[in-house]
């Protein structure tokens, strides 16, 4: 018995081993994955720590009052762009780095430190510059008292045809009606006719009176010194437009020089009030230019010392506000 007992233990693991293949024949890998339940981790959801952090929210569209912190309102960095790039000399100056006080990237800075770097400038929509681009400037368009070749009724042209002596008188008159406007500059042709009636103008204002040779009238060529009356019955006068009178200037000729000094005038004083004493023939010419009739004049009688009143800004160029006024004169005729 003990030795067949001892045998029987020897035999049973085996024996079991054995058994249990006769009832359950071995398996693949491949055959036991698909009955495999799933995996317990996989089936719990995200782990604890996981679970622990906040939800992602959806994008939202962004709000424009989340960034005033950041941003001014919109188009102010542009404006200042705008600005910057204004004039050639200022962009070579910022490119240079020679003025550290130019915003050249204030659209990338917020805006409390750009304005506390940069006081004055256009960060904010208040500096020179934005002043320079929203400045009206006017302009008072003076013809010169009677001269010598006006009396006589003859073409004066370029010729230096000085004052007569009501000339000087409507001078000295108009002088007096402009005494309340406060005028930047006075400017005038070089032709004595204009600088006698300026002067008049400038008296007592302590303001210096400058003068341009591309305020003169226009050149005439052969109609000068000619009648007025015999020049206007030839066949090629024009009753409603400029006549360019052989030997004279043309249209595009006496508009290139005189605009060069009218738009110089202009930049160099944004803002200001500036008088313009001048011509009959050149003064038509801007208002008809001004009023977008040209080639065609303005055929409205234009006095001795008349004013024409013109303003000037960026957005609407210039514009004819009074033209050819001349109730001085009239009322003290």
């Amino acid at each position: 018995m003990p030795d067949d007992r001892r045998a029987h233990r020897r035999r049973r693991p085996r024996d079991l081993l054995h058994h249990r293949s006769r009832r359950a024949p071995p398996r693949r890998h491949g055959d036991l994955a698909p009955r495999e339940r799933p995996h317990p981790a996989r089936s719990r959801g995200p782990p604890q720590a996981a679970r622990r952090l906040r939800s992602r929210r959806a994008a939202r569209p962004l709000r424009r009052d989340e960034l005033r912190e950041v941003q001014s309102p919109p188009r102010e960095g542009a404006r200042a762009r705008r600005v910057l790039r204004g004039r050639r000399a200022d962009r070579e100056i910022a490119r240079g780095g020679r003025d550290p006080g130019v915003a050249l990237r204030s659209h990338l800075e917020p805006r409390p430190r750009a304005s506390e770097h940069h006081p004055g400038r256009d960060v904010d929509g208040s500096g020179d510059g934005a002043r320079r681009l929203n400045a009206v400037t006017t302009l008072y368009l003076i013809r010169h008292g009677e001269s010598e070749a006006n009396a006589a009724g003859v073409f004066a042209g370029q010729s230096d045809s000085p004052l007569t002596a009501k000339g000087r008188e409507q001078a000295t008159v108009v002088a007096k009606a402009l005494r309340p406007i406060h005028f930047d500059r006075i400017v005038a042709s070089t032709l004595s006719r204009t600088t006698d009636t300026a002067a008049e103008i400038a008296a007592g204002r302590g303001v210096p009176l400058e003068t341009y040779a591309g305020l003169k009238e226009i050149d005439l060529g052969d109609a000068a010194g000619k009648p007025f009356d015999e020049m206007r019955g030839l066949p090629s006068y024009s009753g409603d437009g400029f006549t360019q009178w052989p030997g004279g200037e043309s249209l595009d000729q006496i508009v290139t020089r005189v605009m060069r000094v009218i738009e110089r005038l202009v930049s160099e004083s944004p803002g200001k009030t500036i008088c313009i004493v001048g011509h009959g023939g050149v003064t038509r010419i801007l208002v008809s230019l001004f009023m977008g009739v040209l080639p065609k004049l303005v055929r409205v009688p234009a006095t001795n010392t008349n004013i024409t009143i013109v303003t000037h800004d960026a957005e609407r160029g210039f514009v004819v506000q009074e033209m050819f006024k001349d109730s001085h004169v009239v009322e003290t005729a």
